[in-house]
């Protein structure tokens, strides 16, 4: 049948139950008759072998995920996450353009420059948006750096450390 690869990279697979995820994958491909091979970096020269590649690493232009998605396209292999989408999605203020454009539902949403994180602000956003206040730090990914304020020095407390993890 389908040969597909699974592109990781090391130091993105940090829990338990992300390793079982992947490795349920190439299970349960290769159960419904799939070839399922696991792709680290030195091994990007094959991705041309492959009917697809499932991208499970973090996506961002500058890394080597965004490499492996360009080969794939460039030789025709099927590729999740493909090279448009990583640029798309790991700048958050584009993704947000691209989902007004789209017309895609979704809640209020603010985007605050380093020099806007004060109480006051989250003041100031907690009663226009109400409580709690979803904060996503800046360039990251997997769902990860995601956190609720419901005060003020959260808001402040929250922010200062997703700025801090950004430069």
């Amino acid at each position: 049948m389908g040969r597909l690869g699974i592109y990781v990279e090391r130091y993105t697979i940090s829990s338990a139950d992300e390793m079982n995820a992947v490795m349920r994958l190439a299970q349960v491909a290769r159960k419904l008759g799939h070839r399922a091979d696991f792709l680290f970096r030195p091994d990007m020269y094959k991705i041309p072998e492959y009917d697809a590649i499932l991208i499970r690493a973090l996506t961002d232009p500058l890394n080597s995920a965004y490499v492996a998605s360009r080969t794939a396209e460039m030789h025709g292999v099927r590729v999740i996450d493909d090279s448009d989408s990583i640029r798309i999605c790991c700048d958050k203020v584009n993704m947000y353009r691209h989902l007004i454009a789209a017309n895609v539902p979704m809640p209020d949403t603010r985007f605050l420059a380093e020099s806007e994180l004060t109480e006051a602000v989250g003041e100031r956003l907690l009663a226009e948006l109400g409580s709690p206040l979803v904060l996503k730090a800046p360039h990251s990914s997997f769902s990860m750096d995601v956190d609720l304020a419901t005060t003020p020095r959260e808001f402040f407390s929250i922010g200062k450390r997703f700025f801090r993890r950004a430069d």
